[in-house]
């Protein structure tokens, strides 16, 4: 391109000398000898393209480092770069400085980076950095507990895209119910008595305090902080009346009152509890104590309607947490000397002690020898 306006420049130059030459005619008659006007013509030539050199700008185009150098006396540097196929996008950072002839055009290409955060996206064009460049650039603070995808000093790249959470906690108190149970029981009773009043079920309260978890607004996430019941429910209980039979005399063969009464040390029915027959879920150490009706003419009833016999027991139930009514026993005093023999709950006392037991003797006599009394008490299956 340059070598061709110059040829033109030295034609335009040429024809413009014919020109004047022809018009002038008159005035260079006197010029008789070829040889000075070829020099005159040389010299003049020699100015031209003197002149045309000191006009030639030199352009370094850099690009990312990489730099090309580019020559001519078109002094517009961007056309002169994008003629010679030298080509940047909108957003890449370019700088111009130049120092006479020499111009100087520094191309910085960048990639585009996405942040996404409190609801906005920003798109940022970068030539490099990592990920704390970019929150700093928009004064983007990370609390304790905000989630982010990448690390602060994570490389950037093309096409990424870091995108924080905000993560609070939100705390609050509830109140909720406490549903109740109902649950039925069965009541032996004698024949006209009435039955007891059925209980009415009543909700407890209680109140909580909660810890929500609330990601960008929505909650992901719940916990329970503190829990105070406030009322207790009143669990419904509906009595089965069911009616007593007619007491028949009820006699215990494996129990001698005999034995007892001359104080013997065995009256009941002995088994080795430590044989593999003997099948019991554990075995209390219990304080005993003894008392007497006539089961022979059929005695008092036990709290559950039935008639008391030999191998009825009582416990306190407002303290005995070990035992229950309908319990299944087998019981010898703690120094092996005596064996009651087997036994069932079908009675409550006021012994006040988690480990009393009151074992029916309808004797008397039996009852007083037998008095206080250490006993090993297997709970059987």
């Amino acid at each position: 391109m340059l070598v061709a306006k110059e040829v033109e420049i030295i034609l335009n130059f040429s024809d413009c000398f014919r020109r004047f030459s022809r018009k002038q005619k008159e005035t260079f008659k006197f010029i008789k000898n070829r040889q000075l006007i070829i020099f005159l013509f040389c010299v003049v030539s020699i100015s031209i393209i003197v002149g045309i050199g000191s006009s030639i700008n030199t352009l370094a185009v850099s690009i990312d480092g990489n730099q090309t150098i580019l020559k001519s006396i078109d002094d517009d540097m961007e056309r002169l770069a994008n003629n010679s196929g030298i080509q940047w996008n909108w957003h890449d950072k370019v700088s111009q400085s130049n120092d006479g002839q020499l111009y100087k055009l520094n191309v910085s290409t960048t990639f585009s980076v996405k942040l996404l955060v409190d609801g906005n996206e920003y798109l940022k064009w970068v030539t490099g950095g990592t990920v704390d460049d970019i929150l700093t650039e928009y004064g983007i603070i990370l609390n304790s507990d905000d989630g982010m995808n990448y690390k602060h000093g994570d490389a950037l790249f093309s096409g990424m895209t870091i995108d924080i959470n905000r993560v609070n906690f939100k705390e609050y108190t509830m109140t909720e119910e406490i549903p109740f149970n109902t649950s039925s029981l069965d009541v032996v009773l004698p024949q006209g008595k009435k039955a007891p009043d059925n209980i009415a079920g009543v909700n407890g309260t209680k109140t909580i305090t909660r810890r929500d978890t609330v990601v960008d607004g929505i909650v992901t996430g719940s916990q329970i902080i503190s829990e105070t019941i406030d009322k207790e429910p009143i669990h419904a209980i509906n009595y089965v009346v069911k009616i007593a039979p007619e007491p028949t005399p009820v006699k215990n063969p494996s129990f001698s009152f005999d034995n007892l009464i001359n104080n013997k040390t065995i009256f009941g029915e002995v088994i080795d509890v430590n044989s593999a027959d003997f099948k019991y879920k554990k075995v209390l150490r219990f304080m005993s104590t003894a008392y007497s009706g006539d089961a022979n003419s059929g005695g008092p009833r036990a709290a559950n309607g039935e008639w008391l016999r030999p191998g009825s027991c009582a416990i306190d139930p407002r303290f005995c947490s070990e035992l229950k009514m309908g319990d299944r026993l087998y019981i010898t005093s703690a120094d092996g000397k005596y064996v009651y023999g087997y036994a069932t709950i079908n009675d409550y006392g006021a012994g006040r002690r988690n480990d009393w037991i009151d074992l029916f003797i309808p004797n008397e006599a039996a009852c007083n020898n037998w008095g206080r009394r250490d006993v090993n008490v297997y709970v059987l299956n």
